[in-house]
C-alpha cells in the first residue's frame, strides 16, 4: 500500500473514524482510475482515427 493510504488508515484508526478514512482512500484512487482512464482514451482515440482509415485506404486502392 502506498505511503498516504497507511497514514490516512493511522489517521483514522486515532480518531476513531476509520470508515470516513476509507471513504477518503477510496475517493482518491477513484479519481486516480478515472484521470488515468481518460488519459488512456485521449490517447486511443486519434491512434484508432489513423488505423481506420488506414484501413479504408487500403480497401479503396484495392478497389480500383
Amino acid at each position: 500500500m502506498p505511503a498516504n493510504a497507511i497514514a490516512l488508515l493511522k489517521v483514522g484508526e486515532e480518531t476513531a473514524n476509520l470508515p470516513q478514512s476509507l471513504d477518503n482512500i477510496v475517493a482518491i484512487y477513484e479519481e486516480d482510475l478515472n484521470n488515468m482512464l481518460n488519459n488512456l482514451s485521449k490517447i486511443i482515440e486519434p491512434v484508432m482515427l489513423v488505423f481506420i482509415g488506414g484501413i479504408i485506404v487500403v480497401i479503396a486502392i484495392g478497389v480500383f
